[in-house]
């Protein structure tokens, strides 16, 4: 999904709806694709639609193993959401309420913590979103 979005007239006419205020979601590689980076097999530089890499399907990883996989490989500094499915994230580029039955495990900095629905997390932006 993200070579055929990247420099394309659709990402074009997205970056100018988020001008103008509009809202974008997206799902599993949907979300990935928006962050600053992405990992599928190895870590990409993303579309940098969001502050936040997004982690789908979050349900079937281990916390604890995640945390020591991104301490030593994630890009410094940007702030990692894994989510559940059947779950959402909605907010950003600070605040974000988690939707759904399934959780959203806030990673940074060597840290985690999981969040239900319902609860509201505030995340420290990517350095490039702080300004």
């Amino acid at each position: 999904l993200l070579d055929p979005l990247r420099g394309s007239l659709l990402l074009a006419k997205i970056e100018q709806a988020l001008e103008r205020g509009a809202i974008v979601a997206g799902s599993s590689a949907g979300a990935m694709v928006m962050g600053p980076w992405m990992r599928f097999r190895e870590w990409r530089q993303a579309l940098g639609i969001a502050g936040v890499v997004t982690l789908p399907h979050h349900e079937r990883h281990d916390p604890d193993q995640v945390a020591k996989d991104l301490a030593d490989g994630a890009p410094s500094g940007v702030p990692v959401l894994g989510v559940d499915g059947k779950t959402a994230c909605l907010g950003g580029p600070k605040t974000w309420e988690v939707l759904g039955p399934g959780h959203v495990t806030a990673y940074q900095d060597g840290h985690w913590r999981r969040y239900s629905a319902g609860e509201t997390l505030t995340l420290d932006p990517a350095p490039e979103d702080q300004q």
